[in-house]
Protein backbone atom coordinates (compact mmCIF):
# COMPACT_ATOMS: atom_id res chain seq x y z
CA UNK A 1 0.00 0.00 0.00
CA UNK A 2 1.24 3.52 -0.69
CA UNK A 3 -0.16 7.03 -0.54
CA UNK A 4 -0.08 9.45 -3.44
CA UNK A 5 -1.86 12.79 -3.74
CA UNK A 6 -3.95 12.12 -0.67
CA UNK A 7 -5.33 8.84 -1.99
CA UNK A 8 -4.48 5.43 -0.65
CA UNK A 9 -3.66 3.00 -3.38
CA UNK A 10 -3.04 -0.68 -3.09
CA UNK A 11 -0.34 -2.33 -5.08
CA UNK A 12 -1.35 -5.61 -6.68
CA UNK A 13 -0.07 -8.63 -4.81
CA UNK A 14 2.78 -10.36 -6.50
CA UNK A 15 1.65 -13.82 -7.49
CA UNK A 16 4.43 -16.32 -7.13
CA UNK A 17 3.82 -19.89 -8.16
CA UNK A 18 6.14 -22.08 -6.10
CA UNK A 19 6.08 -24.73 -8.80
CA UNK A 20 7.60 -22.37 -11.36
CA UNK A 21 9.69 -20.03 -9.20
CA UNK A 22 11.09 -21.73 -6.08
CA UNK A 23 14.20 -19.53 -6.07
CA UNK A 24 12.04 -16.38 -6.25
CA UNK A 25 10.17 -17.42 -3.13
CA UNK A 26 13.44 -17.89 -1.28
CA UNK A 27 14.51 -14.44 -2.48
CA UNK A 28 11.25 -12.89 -1.28
CA UNK A 29 11.47 -14.54 2.11
CA UNK A 30 15.04 -13.29 2.42
CA UNK A 31 15.69 -15.19 5.61
CA UNK A 32 12.47 -14.08 7.31
CA UNK A 33 11.16 -17.59 7.58
CA UNK A 34 13.04 -20.82 7.31
CA UNK A 35 11.45 -24.20 6.95
CA UNK A 36 12.56 -27.65 6.00
CA UNK A 37 10.73 -30.09 3.79
CA UNK A 38 11.06 -33.78 4.54
CA UNK A 39 9.80 -36.58 2.36
CA UNK A 40 7.80 -39.42 3.79
CA UNK A 41 6.31 -42.70 2.74
CA UNK A 42 2.77 -42.62 4.10
CA UNK A 43 0.46 -45.62 4.23
CA UNK A 44 -3.32 -45.18 4.22
CA UNK A 45 -5.97 -47.80 4.89
CA UNK A 46 -8.22 -48.39 1.89
CA UNK A 47 -11.14 -49.17 4.19
CA UNK A 48 -11.24 -45.87 6.10
CA UNK A 49 -8.51 -43.72 4.50
CA UNK A 50 -6.78 -43.22 7.84
CA UNK A 51 -3.01 -43.06 8.13
CA UNK A 52 -1.59 -46.41 9.19
CA UNK A 53 2.02 -45.23 9.35
CA UNK A 54 4.45 -42.76 7.88
CA UNK A 55 8.19 -43.11 7.60
CA UNK A 56 10.72 -40.44 6.75
CA UNK A 57 12.60 -41.38 3.59
CA UNK A 58 16.39 -41.42 3.84
CA UNK A 59 18.70 -39.74 1.35
CA UNK A 60 15.86 -38.35 -0.73
CA UNK A 61 17.12 -37.55 -4.24
CA UNK A 62 14.70 -35.25 -6.07
CA UNK A 63 16.11 -35.98 -9.52
CA UNK A 64 15.81 -39.74 -9.04
CA UNK A 65 12.25 -39.45 -7.72
CA UNK A 66 11.28 -37.21 -10.63
CA UNK A 67 12.56 -39.86 -13.03
CA UNK A 68 10.85 -42.73 -11.22
CA UNK A 69 7.48 -40.99 -11.02
CA UNK A 70 7.78 -39.35 -14.47
CA UNK A 71 7.61 -35.84 -13.03
CA UNK A 72 8.88 -32.73 -14.83
CA UNK A 73 12.34 -31.65 -13.66
CA UNK A 74 11.03 -28.21 -12.63
CA UNK A 75 8.44 -29.72 -10.28
CA UNK A 76 9.78 -29.92 -6.69
CA UNK A 77 7.33 -32.76 -5.89
CA UNK A 78 5.48 -31.08 -3.04
CA UNK A 79 2.30 -33.04 -3.80
CA UNK A 80 1.45 -36.65 -2.92
CA UNK A 81 2.54 -39.30 -5.37
CA UNK A 82 0.97 -42.74 -5.25
CA UNK A 83 3.37 -45.63 -5.01
CA UNK A 84 2.59 -48.65 -7.16
CA UNK A 85 3.99 -52.16 -6.95
CA UNK A 86 6.29 -51.37 -9.88
CA UNK A 87 7.96 -48.66 -7.71
CA UNK A 88 8.92 -51.06 -4.90
CA UNK A 89 12.47 -51.85 -6.04
CA UNK A 90 13.14 -48.12 -6.27
CA UNK A 91 11.52 -47.00 -2.99
CA UNK A 92 13.08 -49.72 -0.84
CA UNK A 93 16.47 -48.02 -1.18
CA UNK A 94 15.06 -44.95 0.62
CA UNK A 95 13.16 -46.67 3.44
CA UNK A 96 15.24 -47.04 6.62
CA UNK A 97 16.57 -50.59 6.99
CA UNK A 98 15.18 -50.75 10.53
CA UNK A 99 11.63 -50.44 9.21
CA UNK A 100 9.97 -53.65 8.10
CA UNK A 101 7.02 -53.05 5.80
CA UNK A 102 4.60 -55.71 4.71
CA UNK A 103 3.51 -54.34 1.34
CA UNK A 104 -0.22 -54.97 0.76
CA UNK A 105 -1.57 -53.00 -2.18
CA UNK A 106 -5.00 -54.61 -1.88
CA UNK A 107 -5.74 -53.15 1.56
CA UNK A 108 -3.45 -50.12 1.71
CA UNK A 109 -2.38 -47.20 -0.46
CA UNK A 110 1.15 -45.82 -0.24
CA UNK A 111 2.21 -42.29 -1.10
CA UNK A 112 5.43 -40.32 -1.27
CA UNK A 113 4.65 -37.00 0.37
CA UNK A 114 6.38 -33.76 1.31
CA UNK A 115 5.79 -32.40 4.79
CA UNK A 116 7.11 -29.31 6.51
CA UNK A 117 9.11 -30.00 9.65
Amino acid sequence: MFERKGKIRFLPKTHINSYQHPSRITELLNGIMEYRIIRTLTCYSNSNERIVFDVQLQNFDLVEFQKEFLIDENNPMYDSYELKAKNLPFIKAFVPSTVGIYWDFNNYAYFVEAVES
